[in-house]
């Protein structure tokens, strides 16, 4: 009884007196405004530039945040955004540097290898991943790029 008294008392007078600080640290997240940002400004440029493509945009974790595609663009486009996407969050590179890659290392990683899936790296640390397709993998890219360039 007197140790949980004593507890007690240290805990409500002599722990407030000292002082505690504690920096919490911001990290930089992707949210679904940034997707929206990524994928309308990619759409535009695909608009303009005479493409059909699909968009996908996923989260830190993998998860689909955005999936938008054009009118006039094919099914298969749909299938390999997302699965660019799929294949830059479980490697961390672009899809165009995994398509370089031997590949039974692009077998292990399931991946798509065809260019148009970008990374979104915020302060050295992946935030989230972008994939467009439906144009030329470089074009694709481009789109993808372009939009993180206006979101971030």
């Amino acid at each position: 009884m007197i140790r949980a008294t004593l507890a007690t008392a240290i805990a409500v007078f002599i722990l407030p007196m000292s002082p505690v600080t504690a920096e919490l640290k911001r990290v930089r997240r992707m949210d679904g405004a940034d997707a929206q940002t990524i994928t309308d400004t990619c759409l535009a440029l695909a608009a303009k530039s005479g493409w059909k493509v699909h968009v996908a945009v996923l989260s830190e974790y993998g998860d689909l945040i955005r999936f938008v595609g054009m009118d006039g663009a094919t099914r298969t486009s749909g299938v390999l955004a997302q699965g660019k996407a799929r294949t830059v969050f479980r490697t961390g590179r672009s899809s165009r540097e995994v398509a370089k890659m031997d590949p039974s290392a692009q077998n292990a990683f399931d991946a798509v290898a065809i260019g148009g899936g970008v990374p979104v790296i915020v302060d050295g640390r992946m935030i989230g991943v972008a994939a467009a397709s439906g144009a030329l993998p470089e074009q694709d890219e481009a789109c993808v790029a372009a939009g993180i360039e206006a979101a971030m």
